[in-house]
């Protein structure tokens, strides 16, 4: 499946600019990143958020895309990275490593 990335950034930034109000960056992981997107997949989006302190997961449905939301608390992000490195559980560093795309281009700052 051919996807416009541009296209998707910009919905993924109205929506949060709608949905999120108090997010800091928001970064794309997941299929999009990889290069396996197809009609079934959802777009994986990290949000670090300013007033959260728990992390949680949401899915929503805009512009026929379905977007599932990981909410990461600014103040937890060095708590949960570390955890995830020494677990061993890879969930959260995981997604940083071995991406075949342009990962970086794919965050953005509110």
């Amino acid at each position: 499946m051919n996807i416009d990335l541009e296209k998707i950034k910009n919905t993924l930034k109205i929506f949060v600019d709608t949905h999120l109000p108090d997010v800091y960056c928001a970064c794309l992981t997941g299929s999009v990143v990889d290069h396996t997107f197809n009609d079934e997949s959802d777009l994986d989006l990290w949000v670090i958020s300013y007033k959260r302190d728990y992390s949680f997961h949401e899915t929503f449905i805009r512009e026929g895309l379905k977007i599932q939301v990981t909410h990461i608390p600014f103040s937890k992000v060095d708590e949960i990275l570390w955890l995830d490195y020494f677990t061993r559980s890879g969930t959260y560093l995981g997604a940083f490593a071995n991406k075949k795309g342009p990962f970086i281009e794919l965050c953005f700052r509110f």
